[in-house]
């Protein structure tokens, strides 16, 4: 590259890095009020993943303001994810007691498991079941998906009062139809005590591929954790490892 060249690629590179660190701060400014705000389908994880790789490309071509403000962008994508969730690993827990669970598209808990479902009017949006009668734990499978989103506030209010009647380990997942970082999932986890156990997961999601928005979750309290996710085919898979306390 002769010398004229490499002098335009370095003022069009000095551009690109500045427009893209403006760019960063806006969004980063919005999402900090709004994790659920979204551009051209891209949501909170494709923004943050967007900031690491402008903010290596501006530290490799030296430029300091672009990666600063790039940087701070992604402390405040990657601040909104942690809050909601885990990001790359699920929790582990090396509990004294161990369940399987299973997932797919339909709303069932195994017939044998099954005590009873939760409903919204007459719109059955989850099921229960206590199992391992020594030690045991109560799951409760939800789904929101057929459910109006106006509603989630309120069902999610519901869903807290039955989980604190109980006195046993409680796990909960499904699809919740919207991803962890959204106010009415936050305000839940906040309220309850649960907290979101399972790595993202994106394949679960009715938008498949880049664009897709993470709906399954796993929710438990602190004394109990996750192994062996497995994800195939829109069935989920995973080892429940939990105490009684």
């Amino acid at each position: 590259m002769g010398y004229l060249s490499q002098k335009k690629f370095k003022i069009r590179e000095n551009i690109s890095l500045h427009i893209a660190a403006v760019i960063f701060a806006i969004i980063a400014l919005i999402l900090f009020f709004n994790p659920e705000f979204t551009l051209f389908r891209l949501n909170l994880f494709h923004f943050y993943c967007l900031s690491i790789i402008f903010m290596i490309w501006a530290i490799a071509a030296h430029k300091i303001i672009p990666s600063l403000v790039i940087f701070i962008a992604c402390v405040i994508s990657y601040t909104q994810l942690s809050i909601a969730g885990n990001i790359f690993l699920s929790d582990n827990y090396n509990g004294s007691h161990s369940h399987n669970i299973s997932y797919s598209d339909s709303l069932k808990i195994n017939k044998a498991d099954a005590k009873g479902e939760l409903f919204f009017g007459k719109n059955e949006f989850a099921q229960y079941a206590i199992i391992n009668g020594d030690s045991p734990l109560l799951i409760v499978r939800i789904d929101l998906a057929p459910l109006s989103r106006d509603k989630y506030s309120v069902i999610l209010k519901e869903l807290h009062k039955f989980i604190v009647k109980q006195d046993m380990p409680v796990v909960l997942f499904g699809n919740f139809n919207m991803p962890s970082w959204a106010k009415p999932f936050r305000r839940f986890s906040e309220y309850s005590g649960l907290n979101v156990k399972n790595r993202l997961i994106f394949s679960n999601s009715k938008e498949k591929g880049l664009f897709a928005i993470p709906h399954f979750y796993i929710l438990g309290f602190s004394h109990m954790g996750i192994d062996n996710l497995r994800v195939h085919k829109g069935n989920i898979s995973v080892n429940i490892n939990y105490d009684i306390i």
